[in-house]
């Protein structure tokens, strides 16, 4: 895999104590790159997947060819292409990180679909011209932030993009099930050349699954070394913050199955929460 040289900060950190005191509020800033890809590619870039996840999305919300569709932490725009294959328009997809937008906006002239993707806060969500009919989160990319407000500050920003009646999409990891089933420690090779190391532990107090992921070239050694988190909600607490941020019928739409095509275990993707709630 081609890269720049390799930092003096990326050395690996040896072992550590406890994963929550090396996380940073900002991880998210940072990770999502050319070696995520690598690393979640299994998952993350397999057509299957992808496909199986809009089939869910589009049973739960019945969203429309011609409605107005925002993907909200769209990454590199996957479920946002996919569905402009299948004859979809008027579709906007945001995401905070700058290499993962080139790459869909490349991807999109590559496929000539008309898809608008822009780089974004979705804490902030800066105001459409006209309300979409329906907002989507997938690929389990909501739990990120530090602090639990600013997670519902996420699903108000939702809102208020959204039109009166407008419906809205959340696939996240089902946190109740994580609590008990998180596989401490995992290994894989993600070619003959690279291989990734994964350590988890619950927050102490239990509202997080912190992981430390250490991606090594068996050349050049370490290529990085950083620490996550994502907020683990079960759908009773979910749903209670959806009802304050101004939502109505919220429902478990049940979940969806993805695979590793490298057959390794699926991390925060194994178990997953599908909700629908609708705007007033």
């Amino acid at each position: 895999m081609a890269g720049k040289p390799r930092r003096p900060e990326l050395d690996c950190q040896g072992p550590v104590a406890d994963l929550e005191v090396h996380l940073t509020p900002d991880w998210w800033s940072r990770q999502f790159n050319a070696i995520y890809l690598k690393s979640d590619g299994d998952i993350v870039e397999d057509d299957e997947n992808t496909c199986n996840d809009l089939d869910a999305m589009i049973a739960a919300t019945g969203l429309e060819q011609q409605e107005f569709f925002l993907d909200l932490c769209c990454g590199q725009g996957r479920h946002s292409l996919e569905l402009a294959r299948r004859g979809y328009r008027n579709i906007t997809g945001i995401d905070q990180s700058s290499y993962l937008i080139r790459l869909a906006r490349k991807r999109a002239a590559a496929m000539d679909a008309v898809v608008t993707f822009r780089k974004g806060d979705s804490r902030r969500i800066r105001s459409p011209q006209i309300p979409f009919d329906c907002v989507a989160i997938m690929g389990s990319s909501f739990g990120y932030f530090e602090t639990p407000e600013e997670d519902f500050s996420v699903l108000q920003s939702v809102k208020k993009v959204l039109r009166s009646g407008g419906r809205l999409f959340l696939d996240l990891p089902n946190g109740e099930w994580l609590k008990t089933n998180f596989e401490p420690q995992t290994w894989s090779w993600l070619d003959r050349n690279h291989l990734s190391l994964y350590e988890r532990a619950l927050s102490r107090d239990r509202s997080r699954l912190i992981a430390r992921a250490i991606y090594i070239h068996k050349r050049r050694g370490v290529l990085e070394d950083h620490f996550y988190a994502v907020r683990l909600y079960s759908f009773e607490k979910l749903a209670g913050l959806l009802e304050q941020a101004g939502f109505t019928a919220v429902q478990n739409s049940g979940s969806v199955e993805n695979r590793s095509v490298r057959g390794q275990e699926l991390g925060i993707m194994a178990n997953r929460l599908l909700i629908t709630a609708q705007a007033t």
